[in-house]
């Protein structure tokens, strides 16, 4: 390949979601093998490339302020904005930010080089990106875990979600790439792979006519090697109810189910056009409790939708002190151009949704201190995240990379990346301490 240009240096800054950031894996590893090479620094950087989200309020404006901060100390540098955003808003955003030099959409992954070089736009949604390829080459991600698609798009159309506009209908990857993919990683060194989707529960309806979790799955946790999988955003409508059992008798698959519900009344549950109730909700959890006691289920909830009364939120109370999901993630509604759910006549006003935003997230921190507690004493298998200072992050089988609860352990000597079996000293909210045994 020769030497590198040093007019071909690169900065790359990914926002959203662990999807994305498995885009920018793309990024990275198409420039890196065109003769860019990648630097930690803007100032560094010949190009400045954002991976923006535009899933909610929030998420918007940390991905334009991200852009501004950028722009402000460009200079002679090309400033490229690609990913959900830029899909969503692509004239807008030029308009707005006339610094970006480069617009690219949310499938634009394999013709990145290219785009760079001529310096043109390409924000167009005709050809969906397939991920038809094991993603190997990881540069962004701790060398220890690794987020894998097992899908790309949504074909759900929930009433407040824009994915469906953005990354287009549903698209499963082929059973044999993921496994392909998994395989690599895992031979590598990656102790931790994480399994993403806009709904995994939907994966190969598509593709195979059926649903096709259960079997891939089962394919996967045959792979040889020392490593957990951790499965997320499973659908509560199209949840299988034999992965519970399969999960239980795994030799990698952790038993960690993430199941959005968004809301437990019915009458929500049907305006978000969710295809679910209150019953299958109470029906599933009440599979896993029962089938894996020693199990960990996280949901997410959306407060103050459209309609919203204080019958409707009182049942979401009742669903957190009843079902108890050990980890939760809380969000207030807002409007989104484009859903149906905007368009919803009585809109809860932003002091109510703040105040039952708040109600919600103490009654999930009870919980959360409620099972913390009860695991002082026992003994767990964690894996090391990182060092800070002089202790060390890690994490069990109950938590999630930078989503859930971490475990703070006073050490010296431990290998990042690697396993280690620790008893559970003390217990907060969303912290736990320990020490190393055996």
């Amino acid at each position: 390949m020769g030497k590198t240009n040093k007019k071909m240096t690169f900065f790359i800054e990914s926002l959203g979601c662990y999807k994305n950031l498995v885009d920018s894996e793309i990024v990275v590893d198409n420039l890196i093998k065109s003769g860019f090479k990648m630097v930690k620094s803007p100032q560094d950087a010949n190009f400045l490339i954002v991976n923006t989200c535009g899933f909610i309020n929030d998420a918007k404006e940390e991905s334009v302020d991200t852009i501004l901060n950028l722009a402000s100390i460009k200079g002679n540098k090309k400033l490229i904005v690609t990913g959900c955003l830029s899909q969503r808003y692509g004239k807008e955003l030029k308009s707005l930010i006339p610094e970006i030099d480069i617009l690219l959409g949310a499938n634009q992954w394999d013709k990145i080089t290219e785009l760079v070089r001529e310096d043109k736009d390409d924000y167009s949604q005709n050809e969906l990106y397939q991920y038809s390829y094991p993603i190997v080459k990881r540069y962004l991600e701790p060398p220890h875990l690794a987020f894998v698609k097992i899908s790309e798009g949504c074909s759900n159309n929930c009433a407040f979600c824009t994915i469906p506009s953005i990354r287009g209908a549903y698209r499963s990857r082929k059973m044999e790439i993921i496994s392909e993919e998994v395989k690599k990683l895992v031979r590598k060194g990656v102790k931790e792979i994480n399994l993403i989707s806009q709904d995994s529960s939907f994966y190969g309806l598509d593709l195979y006519k059926e649903k096709k979790l259960f079997d891939l799955l089962t394919i996967l946790d045959k792979i040889p090697g020392d490593y957990w999988i951790r499965l997320f955003y499973q659908n509560i409508d199209l949840f299988d109810n034999r992965i519970v059992g399969l999960i239980k008798d795994s030799n990698h698959i952790l038993p960690y189910f993430d199941i959005p519900v968004q809301h437990y009344s019915d009458r929500i549950i049907n305006l978000m056009n969710r295809g679910s109730n209150s019953e299958r909700i109470d029906t599933v959890f009440s599979i896993i409790r029962e089938t894996i006691p020693d199990s960990i289920i996280r949901t997410s909830l959306i407060v103050g939708f459209p309609g919203e009364t204080r019958k409707d939120f009182n049942m979401l109370t009742r669903f957190l002190a009843k079902d108890h999901p050990d980890r939760v993630g809380i969000f207030t509604y807002s409007d989104e151009e484009g859903t149906s759910a905007s368009l919803l006549p009585n809109k809860v006003s932003e002091p109510a949704k703040k105040r039952r935003l708040k109600k919600l997230i103490d009654i999930a921190a009870e919980n959360s201190l409620s099972r913390n507690l009860s695991l002082i004493g026992k003994k767990l298998r964690v894996l090391i995240d990182s060092r800070e200072g002089d202790i060390y992050i890690a994490r069990s089988k109950y938590d999630a990379y930078e989503v859930d609860d971490s475990i703070i352990l006073e050490e010296q000597n431990l290998k990042i990346g690697q396993f280690y079996d620790i008893i559970i000293t003390d217990a907060g909210e969303f912290d736990l301490f320990g020490k190393v045994v055996g």
